[in-house]
């Protein structure tokens, strides 16, 4: 059986199943993102940091 259902499923649960998948995954991108620009602003400063001090 598929994990998934089929778009012209009916069924209200699996339905929900499905659109809470997507937000799920959507979510990830989204923390995934926010981490990524955190790491950047980090590793920026650090090496003007170590810039500045020589």
């Amino acid at each position: 059986m598929m994990p998934f259902a089929s778009p012209e499923d009916p069924s209200p649960a699996k339905r929900n199943a499905r659109n809470r998948h997507a937000r799920d995954i959507w979510d990830m991108i989204v923390v995934c993102a926010l981490v990524s620009i955190v790491i950047a602003i980090v590793l920026y400063f650090a090496g003007a940091f170590r810039l500045s001090t020589g």
